[in-house]
């Protein structure tokens, strides 16, 4: 397995990604929450029909010098994964982890780690001090994963919308935002 920067070739993939490793989905399907269902195929949908919709709206998202995407990707060069960084345009010196996925059939092997160390190498290189994520506060597997990498909670906070429900009902999701000192865990690496 290795890292790499993304190609054209790669959009179908990471979509393929995306639409099929939403937390939400994955989780609301196992618990019989049809409202988490409802708000994951909204979120998949709107990336497909923007970030998605061609691989220069996908790359346009990392255009700054210090923000990245990054696959993971098997001997054959098949994609497994990704995970992408985004530096925050009033602090440089703090970044956002963003579409961490891991295909559901390769978990527990390693590559998140694989993938988080490529990106905590790169932050660190570009002056990060600080990386932040946002995730369902449902996903205790993620939320697990996170904090066992050197991520601690920052806050709850809610959103209520339609996300696409055809009947215009409003859906409310609280959401976690996690937070990490990369010069505190320094020294620490991740394995």
């Amino acid at each position: 397995m290795r890292t790499r920067r993304p190609t054209p070739a790669d959009l179908p993939a990471l979509a393929a990604l995306l639409s099929t490793n939403e937390c939400l989905c994955i989780l609301g399907r196992a618990q019989a929450q049809p409202e988490w269902v409802t708000i994951g195929k909204a979120y998949v949908s709107n990336a497909l029909r923007t970030e998605y919709a061609s691989f220069e709206n996908c790359m346009a998202r990392y255009e700054s010098p210090a923000s990245r995407l990054w696959v993971l990707v098997d001997e054959s060069d098949s994609v497994l994964g990704s995970v992408g960084v985004i530096e925050d345009p009033q602090h440089s010196t703090h970044f956002e982890l963003v579409r961490m996925y891991v295909n559901a059939e390769h978990r527990q092997r390693g590559y998140g780690r694989l993938l988080l160390d490529e990106l905590f190498g790169h932050a660190r290189a570009h002056g990060a001090t600080q990386l932040s994520l946002t995730t369902p506060s449902v996903n205790a597997p993620g939320l697990g994963f996170y904090r066992s990498v050197g991520f601690s909670k920052v806050r709850a906070f809610s959103i209520t919308d339609s996300f696409g429900d055809d009947q215009g009902k409003q859906h409310t999701l609280e959401l976690t935002e996690m937070r990490m000192d990369l010069a505190a865990t320094e020294a620490v690496a991740v394995t």
